[in-house]
């Protein structure tokens, strides 16, 4: 499967939520925390294309964003995806097993 077309969506949806004046490259700072929810999305996306392109080191950063973001009070989290959380959890589990 060729994933350019989302790589280039993510890289997009990241733009959107980033604060002003900053540079995705200083992290999840570099983000407007208000848009946690949107950001919860975009990543929990990005999880599943790397569990798809079996990117293992990639995945395992994004694993840990999201932990951040959802375990962060200040990016206020209302809501995630209950099913897309389940399969995070789910694809983690078995390569901690593996």
């Amino acid at each position: 499967m060729n994933f350019q077309k989302l790589e280039k969506l993510l890289l997009e949806m990241k733009q959107a939520c980033k604060l002003p004046g900053m540079e995705l490259a200083q992290g999840l700072k570099s983000f407007n925390q208000e848009k946690a929810n949107h950001l919860m999305k975009i990543f929990s996306l990005e999880f599943l294309m790397c569990d798809e392109l079996e990117e293992t080191g990639r995945k395992l950063e994004v694993l840990q964003i999201i932990e951040t973001i959802t375990n962060d009070s200040n990016f206020r989290v209302f809501a995630h995806d209950s099913e897309v959380m389940g399969r995070i959890y789910e694809i983690s589990a078995k390569k901690l097993m593996s």
